[in-house]
């Protein structure tokens, strides 16, 4: 019997925000198109990493669609 793997994504938010413009609640599904086009077909886990204090990181806004769409969030500063 096959076991699946993990595959876990730390994702740094200050060295690679999100673009102007692009819906946060895009950014998981676009990082898992990305693993399973370089052959990932295991289950990803997706944290952000980075200061998420009000008026240090994305903000409140951004922070909670990422939340909604999966993407764990770890404040690290």
């Amino acid at each position: 019997m096959a076991r699946l793997r993990k595959t876990f994504v730390w994702w740094d938010i200050k060295s690679c925000p999100i673009p102007a413009g692009f819906d946060p609640c895009l950014v998981g599904r676009r990082i898992e198109s990305a693993l399973k086009k370089s052959g990932y077909s295991d289950p990803v886990t997706i944290t952000a990493v980075g200061d998420l204090r009000e008026g240090k990181g994305p903000g409140e806004d951004v922070l909670r669609k990422l939340s909604s769409s999966g993407i764990a969030l770890n404040h690290a500063s």
